[in-house]
């Protein structure tokens, strides 16, 4: 596990400097295949023609977003398929992918309600019409450009990884199919690998954000608890009381959703640690 974490904390530092530079410049990887995908308008439900603009301008972030992938096509086309309904606009959403020789097709919808926006992003793979990803998005709209900074961040990170066969077998491999999940996890695992402690409450964050994600990744429960263990050793006993409360709180869910786990005697093993009981002596 020591020299699995090791390496997934090498693969969040790649996944951390692709997020911080993708505003700004190109992602360069020596992947020579190149994915072509159609991002087509979203669908304006519940939205007055003033306030277009929310649809367009996540739309224009999340092309502006996605290409700056490495390797990544992305197409934009008119808007001949906005206004129809979302069930038949699903159905052409493949057709379309094959009309403009595209991979994969991205569309969704926007809609606003008593002060909140919901985005619904889908990807489908243009051969077959397979549904690759879906995710739903709930924010208040009070601040408009973060809302959309914070979606297309999250699409960018889950896409990157559902186009990449070898990191979709590695989120499947570290027991997730949320590839958002995945991705704050592989943040906590960077900042775990720093060894500090503002580093190691920052991965606790990020563990915990994942967990959010998929409450039933197991291996970001273990994260959340080893990192809390090893930010006991920097801390008072007041924080102490904290930490070995999360831990606890994290070994009952652990034994709840996963009791075969092996993970959930590791996590048993730093809970006894943090109360100051060992192993035998819980067997004796």
């Amino acid at each position: 596990l020591v020299d699995k974490r090791l390496a997934a904390g090498i693969a969040a530092a790649g996944v951390l400097l692709t997020l911080l530079i993708w505003p700004g410049s190109q992602v360069v990887s020596d992947k020579d295949e190149v994915v072509r995908l159609a991002v087509l308008p979203f669908i304006n439900r519940g939205l007055n023609t003033e306030n277009q603009f929310l649809t367009d301008g996540l739309r224009e972030s999340l092309v502006d977003g996605l290409s700056k992938l490495s390797h990544m096509e992305v197409l934009s086309p008119s808007r001949d398929l906005a206004d129809d309904e979302e069930g038949r606009r699903a159905e052409r959403a493949a057709d379309r992918g094959r009309d403009l020789n595209a991979d994969h097709v991205l569309h969704g919808s926007v809609q606003t309600a008593e002060g909140r926006m919901r985005v619904t992003v889908q990807l489908t793979r243009a051969s077959d019409g397979v549904h690759q990803y879906s995710e739903q998005f709930d924010l208040p709209i009070e601040d408009l450009f973060g809302l959309q900074d914070q979606i297309v961040n999250s699409v960018v990170s889950a896409l990157s990884v559902h186009l990449d066969e070898s990191e979709r077998e590695q989120m499947l491999d570290w027991g997730t199919t949320n590839a958002i999940a995945y991705e704050r996890f592989l943040r906590g695992e960077f900042y775990y690998n720093q060894f500090s402690p503002d580093d190691f409450q920052r991965a606790i964050d990020y563990y915990m954000s994942a967990l959010e994600a998929d409450p039933g990744f197991v291996n970001a429960y273990h994260g959340a608890a080893t990192a809390a263990n090893n930010m006991a050793v920097y801390s008072g006993s007041e924080r102490i009381q904290d930490l070995s409360e999360l831990i606890s709180s994290i070994h009952r869910e652990v034994a709840r959703i996963a009791p075969d786990s092996e993970a959930l005697h590791s996590i048993n093993e730093i809970k006894l640690r943090m109360s100051g009981t060992s192993q035998v002596q819980q067997e004796a």
